[in-house]
């Protein structure tokens, strides 16, 4: 069975939730996607990514409007304004993955390695692309995932 497609117009996400991987929704979509809070969902611009979704607040709340980070929209290769698809995604744990850094050098220790599996663990990623955001040697580094943390079938 096909999962269910609505088509939303993106807006900011809150200042709380960026870097996060989280798409924000009017409570109503849950029920015509068949979403839980927490759920994973696919969000289809140019470009296919992924975020957990959780629910706008009920002073947020606007019909066909998903709320996601400036790194989502990247990935998603989608602006402000611009409309994507959103279905409920199909995914599974990755059994590894791996990184490249988008700029510099990087000499990796056992520290820098245990912090960057803290800021992945939870966080949904798309197979063989994609960034998110890590703070490596005291300065902002996007990472590029090459494999991912939750991928989709």
């Amino acid at each position: 069975m096909q999962n269910a497609e609505f088509f939303f117009r993106i807006s900011e996400a809150r200042a709380k939730d960026v870097g996060k991987g989280i798409a924000r929704i009017d409570r109503y979509y849950f029920d015509v996607l068949s979403l839980n809070t927490g759920d994973i969902i696919e969000i289809n611009g140019k470009r296919r990514t992924v975020a957990r979704v959780l629910p706008s607040p009920p002073d947020e709340r606007e019909r066909h409007v998903i709320q996601i980070d400036g790194i989502t929209r990247e990935n998603a290769r989608a602006g402000i304004g611009e409309k994507v698809r959103v279905v409920k995604a199909n995914f599974k744990p990755a059994a590894k993955i791996g990184l490249q850094l988008l700029s510099g050098p990087l000499e990796t220790g056992e520290k820098d390695v245990s912090y960057l599996s803290h800021i992945i663990e939870g966080l949904p990623l798309v197979s063989l692309y994609g960034k998110f955001p890590a703070v490596l040697f005291r300065t902002h580094q996007p990472i590029s995932k090459e494999e991912t943390g939750h991928s989709l079938k």
